[in-house]
Parts: structure tokens; C-alpha cells; sequence
């Protein structure tokens, strides 16, 4: 994550005296640059989903509902920080 932040401030650094017509462009670029920056994050959240359940059922003591409320608290967290 830290090395996605280094590359997108450069990027905005290459950008920082430009006219106001470029503001646009600017800012898709920007987007389109976090988009495929948490994707790949965002698609391992559904497998690590299915390997939390299976987990669960491996465990007789464990409730596949309460560890599937603790994981989404998580992961709720992780993205409000």
C-alpha cells in the first residue's frame, strides 16, 4: 500500500502547476489509478470469505455466523481507517 501512495503522489506531484482546463483529466487519471490499485485487494475478500467458512465448519466449537460477523467487523474497520 505504501509503495500505491509514493506512485499516486508523484503523480500528483507531475501535475502541480497545470492550467485549470487539465483539473478534469487530473482527477480520472487519479481515479482511474486507485481503481486498479484496490482491486486486487478487493477480489481477495471474497475468497478469504469462503476460506473463513470452511474454517468455521472445521472447528466444532466455532459458529460459522459469529465468525463471519467478527470478519466482516474487520474488514469494515480496515476500509473506515
Amino acid at each position: 500500500a505504501a509503495f500505491i501512495t509514493v506512485l499516486f503522489v508523484l503523480f500528483l506531484a507531475t501535475f502541480w502547476n497545470s492550467s485549470v482546463e487539465n483539473t478534469a483529466f487530473i482527477l480520472i487519471a487519479g481515479d482511474i489509478i486507485a481503481y486498479f490499485s484496490v482491486n486486487p485487494y478487493l477480489l481477495s475478500l471474497v475468497e478469504w470469505r469462503y476460506a473463513m467458512a470452511e474454517e468455521a465448519q472445521a472447528l466444532m466449537h466455532s459458529s460459522p455466523v459469529m465468525t463471519s460477523a467478527l470478519k466482516c467487523a474487520l474488514t469494515l474497520s480496515i476500509c473506515f481507517m
